[in-house]
């Protein structure tokens, strides 16, 4: 369904066009979509993605106390 037209378009490179990024990080993994206002002004998927991340990746947020 997320591949399918009219869900996921190609973008559209012209000055004025907005486009909006979403990250989401559960550990191990993080996954990305980037959104982008069409000219019909709704918000259409242009990119998504998602990656498992290594154990030294994992360690770079780490916050040591």
């Amino acid at each position: 369904m997320l591949v399918a037209t009219p869900t996921l378009r190609k973008a559209i490179y012209k000055e004025g066009m907005s486009i909006y990024a979403t990250v989401d990080t559960i550990p191990p993994r993080i996954g990305w979509v980037i959104n982008q206002e069409g000219e019909d002004s709704a918000w259409h998927t242009i990119r998504f993605g998602a990656k498992v991340l290594s154990e030294r990746q994992r360690g770079y947020a780490q916050v040591k106390q």
